[in-house]
Order: C-alpha cells, then structure tokens, then sequence
C-alpha cells in the first residue's frame, strides 16, 4: 500500500495518527471544500473526514447561523454532510474540526459558543 501511495502524486496531513490524502496541488491554506455525496452509499465513515473538510462545514454553518453552542453546531454539520445522525465517533471527528476551525480563524469560541470567523 505505501509503495502505491508513494507512486501517486499526493500530499498527506495526518490528524491524531490518521493519514490523509490530497492531490498534490491542493493548497490546504485555501481549501475550502467540503466533499458531500448524494448518495448515501457513498457516504465517508467518520474516521475518512478529514478535518480540514470538517473545519470548512464549520465555516459554512457558522456563515448561516451566525453564533451556535457546540452541540448545537454539531447537529448542524450532521445535516450539512447530509447524515441522518449523529454516533460517538462522528461526534467525535466533528468536535475535533471544530477545533481545527477555530485554528485556522474560520471559527471563533467565546462563552461557550462558536461565532463565523474570516481567514
């Protein structure tokens, strides 16, 4: 698999000891996508949310609401990834791109809500 990985023009980040793919040109200081399927079949397991893409949800939820409590802001990025519900380890991953968000300034944290924040 690493001689694989290691032939194809990638780029990784690794968030809590999970590697993450990228095209090599990606720019990840501006990427601002976020990869949502239709289909639910094709929906990514938890643990394949990178947190950049999460913190970029983050940002866009927080761009129509305003101001949110983290677990308020959780149930919204459930429905903005187009899941039915959250689970312990979805919970999880979304809480840790919150704090990536709040890393890269998309988000602010004060008194215990989450604000829109700009780059």
């Amino acid at each position: 698999m690493d001689s694989l990985l290691g032939s194809m023009a990638l780029r990784s980040t690794t968030w809590k000891g999970i590697a993450y793919f990228w095209p090599k040109e990606a720019d990840l200081a501006q990427y601002s996508n976020c990869w949502v399927s239709d289909n639910e079949s094709e929906r990514r397991s938890a643990e394949d949310l990178p947190p950049e893409e999460i913190a970029n949800a983050v940002h866009d939820v927080l761009f129509i609401h305003g101001s949110l409590t983290a677990d308020d802001l959780v149930k919204e990025i459930v429905k903005q990834l187009g899941y039915a519900r959250t689970g312990a380890a979805l919970d999880k991953v979304l809480r840790n791109g919150i704090q990536v968000a709040v890393g890269l300034g998309l988000a602010s944290e004060e008194d215990g809500r989450f604000s829109f924040g700009v780059r």
